[in-house]
């Protein structure tokens, strides 16, 4: 029975199977196949639109670089005519180097073309940075405040100092530091011995130990941080002479002190000429900062900067050789603005120095020696930041066939007064 109902079955299903299949061909066609309305864009001419608008989009962008690219050639062939015509006899590198910029600052032709042969002379051994900001600013009176000087000395040193005048000085900066060192372990021990004082004679024997001990200890610091400036090549014999003076005076003040010290007989004079310990304190630590400051600015920095020249030396080389130059220029410019900023954060330290030196009041001197020492601190971060990146010039350099080191360069333009800080 079971069979025969399952054959009835399969016989009603085949007999249904066409019509069914029929039908739905026909819906099916009906929908797909439909003709657009009057007015309606098909889907195929939306396509071919779409593609036409992209193409032309395309065709007006390329039309609009090409115009740029021929407007930079148009401006760099300019410069290079003015400066041909002005500085023919400088060196290459330098040329090359206005050009460059001329190719990242809008009006560098008409600013060269204003300039003197003298100016252009002098605008053309600046940095890029340099360069670049002054035509920015559009102040080609800056040019008066800037001399060529001849190289004599590629250590930029601010005076000269025997070899043997250095090392004598350098053994007796450590023997002194050693010095300071001693007195300062022993304040500890003393320091607790007049927290633990019960009786008011007890509390002044014991503060009278600590304060004569630390006068020793600054006068110990003092001591050698005025062999350090005595022997610092960075720092001009006039601005030495004058450190030295302000540094004997404050340890001729607290030897004063010491005797002060014996002859007090209240707590009140003792904490007062605690006060005075510690405002001579601030000597040392304005001298001790200026010194750290006079060695990347003066020293550091200038060393750098030279090292920049040569840089843009070695890539007027590559450039006339046919290589690509691409990450060298790339990194030349990247070391002339960490340079360029030095240079700025060391000006902001000097302005803080004399401030620092100059201060009469005791919280205004506070204030800018911390000013001074943030700033100083800021400038070396910086020189240390370039020096990776010469590092990197170098490298890229070597592997052009250039030895950035070995490039001459003989003359310089600098700001008259010839300090970075």
């Amino acid at each position: 029975m079971k069979k025969i109902l399952a054959m009835i079955l399969v016989l009603f299903v085949l007999s249904i199977s066409p019509a069914y299949s029929q039908d739905t061909a026909g819906t099916t066609d009906s929908a797909i196949v439909k003709e657009p309305t009057p007015g309606q864009v098909s889907p195929n001419q939306l396509k071919e639109n779409m593609q036409e608008k992209r193409q032309e989009v395309r065709k007006n962008m390329q039309e609009k670089k090409e115009n740029v690219r021929e407007n930079m050639q148009e401006k760099r062939e300019r410069v290079r005519s003015l400066v041909e015509s002005k500085i023919k006899d400088t060196p290459a590198y330098e040329r090359n180097k206005l050009l460059r910029v001329s190719e990242t600052v809008e009006g560098t032709d008409a600013f060269v073309e204003k300039l003197s042969k003298e100016d252009v002379e002098k605008f053309s051994k600046l940095s890029r940075s340099e360069q670049i900001s002054i035509i920015r600013e559009n102040r080609p009176e800056l040019l008066q405040k800037i001399k060529v000087m001849k190289i004599t000395d590629e250590e930029f040193k601010s005076r000269e100092i025997s070899r043997e005048k250095i090392r004598e000085s350098v053994m007796n900066y450590k023997e002194a530091r050693k010095d300071a060192k001693e007195v300062r372990d022993g304040l500890k021990e003393t320091r607790d011995a007049v927290k633990n004082a019960q009786t008011d004679e007890e509390k002044i024997a014991t503060a009278k130990d600590y304060l004569t001990k630390m006068v020793d200890a600054e006068i110990a610091e003092l001591t050698s941080l005025k062999e350090r400036v005595q022997n610092n090549q960075d720092i001009t014999s006039e601005e030495s002479a004058n450190s030295i003076t302000r540094i004997d005076n404050a340890i001729t003040a607290l030897n004063e002190l010491k005797t002060k010290i014996s002859s007090a007989t209240t707590l009140q004079e003792l904490r007062d000429i605690s006060k005075d310990i510690k405002k001579h304190a601030m000597i040392r630590h304005i001298h001790k900062t200026r010194a750290v400051a006079a060695n990347i600015c003066n020293g550091v920095l200038k060393r750098s900067e030279h090292i920049e020249k040569k840089a843009e030396a070695a890539l007027a080389k590559a450039e006339e050789r046919g290589s690509d130059t691409t990450t060298l220029n790339s990194q030349i410019g990247e070391l002339s603005t960490l340079l360029e900023t030095a240079k700025t954060q060391c000006a902001d330290a000097k302005t803080a120095f004399e401030s620092a030196k100059n201060a009469e009041d005791v919280e205004a001197k506070k204030t800018a020696v911390k000013s001074f020492i943030e700033a100083t601190k800021k400038a070396a971060e910086t020189v240390r930041e370039a020096h990776k990146k010469l590092v990197e010039i170098r490298s890229t350099a070597k592997s052009l066939n250039l030895d950035v080191d070995a490039e001459k360069v003989e003359e310089i333009a600098e700001t008259e007064g010839g300090e970075n800080a």
